[in-house]
């Protein structure tokens, strides 16, 4: 007697739910922050790991366990990295910057006590740096003196080195200011005061008001100061005196004086920490690339053996 095969349903192809949750999550953290309900990218960032790990928690990536542990490393890695990126730049040290002229200026009570008013060209740093601060206070006072100025190109942006105004950039600006803004001699117009305000908006996951955000603050500056802020120093000023003396040797080209050389070992150390992140994506894709070979060529041999 001839035993009948049971009919199979028609082979449906599972929708990519992966993709679908990365399109989302993408255009979560692409949306616009201004008029969405006055939603901040560290929101859109939390919610958008709420979303990743809310999935993974209720089983919606149905892949297998080599596939589910690798997009939930590359997802999770990508969020780290962006959160980390958005977090610490362009706000991990803010700087108040005075004319040369000014060299005397270097704690924030001596700035407060020459009257000078602070061009601002960035509004955010208003709030990294002076958060809720009232009048009374050193950042309470200089915090009446700002001048927003939400066109860097009006000629009121440069009156910092025009002498007539303190400025308070990003340390980054500061960098690339004060190599395009030199004097015939080759000295940078910028004069930086040595006592800065720090801010970390990494510490913005707790309230200001909160008594852990003074304790995240400790926390963080410990942390960049021993590692990464003290490595970012070294570069910033090896790439400083690079651009000055290339600035002053073309200036003695142009000019045709004979001025003492000035030699800068050109260094690839900031390069080291790109080309590991590279090569660890790469090892993670051959790894993945193999594990699904070698489970690919398995199956195709149990099937073998179970025709």
């Amino acid at each position: 007697m001839r035993r009948l095969s049971p009919v199979r349903a028609p082979h449906r192809p599972e929708p990519d739910r992966i993709g679908l949750v990365g399109q989302i999550v993408g255009a979560l953290l692409t949306a616009p922050t201004n008029g969405f309900n006055r939603t901040t990218a560290h929101q859109k960032l939390f919610v958008a790991f709420g979303l990743i790990w809310g999935l993974t928690i209720t089983g919606a990536f149905q892949v297998s366990v080599c596939r589910y542990a690798i997009a939930k490393f590359v997802v999770e890695s990508c969020l780290n990295s962006l959160a980390l990126s958005r977090s610490v730049q362009g706000s991990l040290v803010d700087v108040y910057t005075t004319p040369t002229s000014m060299k005397n200026l270097d704690t924030l009570a001596e700035l407060d006590a020459s009257g000078l008013t602070i061009t601002v060209t960035a509004p955010a740093l208003i709030v990294d740096v002076f958060g809720t601060e009232r009048p009374g206070s050193t950042i309470g006072n200089l915090k009446q003196r700002l001048v927003i100025e939400h066109n860097p190109g009006r000629a009121a942006a440069y009156g910092v080195l025009e002498g007539t105004t303190a400025g308070l950039i990003r340390n980054q600006d500061f960098g690339r200011l004060s190599t395009k803004y030199l004097s015939a001699k080759g000295n940078a117009r910028l004069h930086r005061l040595r006592e800065c305000p720090r801010s970390y908006t990494l510490a913005y996951l707790y309230p200001r008001g909160s008594p852990l955000y003074r304790a995240a603050n400790d926390h963080i500056l410990h942390f960049l100061q021993h590692g990464l802020y003290a490595k970012w120093q070294r570069d910033a000023a090896h790439i400083l005196a690079m651009n000055r003396a290339l600035k002053v040797h073309a200036r003695h080209v142009r000019s045709g004086q004979q001025g003492a050389g000035e030699q800068v070992t050109l260094r690839l150390d900031h390069l080291l920490l790109p080309f590991m992140l590279l090569g660890a994506g790469f090892g993670l894709a051959v790894v993945s690339f193999l594990r699904e070979r070698y489970s690919r060529a398995r199956r195709i041999v149990m099937l073998t053996r179970g025709g």
